[in-house]
């Protein structure tokens, strides 16, 4: 899979998005600066960021205090035409309403924690690289990059088939109910009292 890798930095009153494709968009509008961001390939790729909260935080300045505190606290918004979801730390994804997919940025910092910034959008790629070789190496072959556990339960835990309490015979589950300790709110029949 593809990885591209985004930066956005502040040029006076203006951002500027650069990806690793070598395209390069200046702007101060949002909705143009987010249709930027959104994923035009044919194929899957992986987009990450080097410290997601940082590098979008002057992105999420320009949508305006009311659109900041939708995803603060539903962790979703809408700037038309795109709608806008975000986990800081791990997630953030922009679905444009004129498409099916949507376009997952991810945080490669957190996957490579004693390393400092790298200096432009082209090693950022390549961490992103180095991490999806070191993880073809264990057999994983994810599709997100959420956090380590998100990659464990998508390419290991999905694939198990692990029973559940629905798997378990009704007579198994009485006897365990027979075996478990009375409520607490029925211990006062229980014991020596005058």
């Amino acid at each position: 899979m593809k990885v591209i890798a985004y930066t956005i930095e502040p040029l006076g009153r203006k951002l500027a998005i650069d990806n690793s494709n070598g395209i390069r968009m200046i702007g101060n509008d949002p909705e143009l600066l987010l249709q930027s961001l959104i994923n035009t390939e044919d194929k899957p790729v992986l987009s990450v960021m080097w410290d997601l909260d940082a590098t979008i935080a002057p992105l999420l300045k320009l949508l305006g205090k009311e659109q900041c505190q939708k995803l603060l606290s539903t962790n979703r918004c809408f700037c038309r035409p795109v709608s806008v979801f975000y986990i800081p730390d791990k997630l953030f994804s922009l679905k444009p309403v004129f498409m099916k997919e949507k376009t997952n940025f991810y945080d490669l910092e957190q996957y490579f924690p004693d390393h400092n910034k790298p200096d432009n959008v082209f090693m950022i790629a390549e961490f992103g690289e180095q991490l999806l070789e070191a993880l073809a190496k264990m057999k994983l072959f994810p599709t997100k990059l959420t956090s380590p556990v998100a990659i464990w339960e998508q390419c290991v835990m999905n694939h198990l088939n692990l029973p559940t309490v629905f798997d378990m015979p009704e007579e198994a589950a009485e006897y365990a109910w027979y075996c478990s300790g009375k409520l607490w709110t029925e211990a006062y029949h229980i014991g020596y009292w005058e």
